[in-house]
């Protein structure tokens, strides 16, 4: 049977184990919150840059107009 101290000591090294994975669960939501914050700004430098290439697509080149009637 174990003694107190062995307990004790058994005790303090599970804490330390239990306080090393509270630190990496942290640092693993900060970097989603991260994450998730670099995602939402590049979905929407996205969704303006398909909207600006919509744009664009609808605009045709002067070239491609077909001449004024008086031609």
């Amino acid at each position: 049977m174990p003694t107190v101290d062995e307990l004790n000591e058994r005790i303090i090294d599970l804490e330390m184990i239990i306080a090393r994975m509270e630190r990496t669960l942290d640092d693993y939501n900060e970097e989603l919150l991260r994450l998730d914050r670099l995602h939402c700004d590049l979905e929407k430098r996205f969704e303006t840059a398909e909207a600006r290439r919509a744009e664009e697509a609808n605009i045709r080149a002067l070239e491609d107009e077909p001449p004024p009637p008086h031609y």
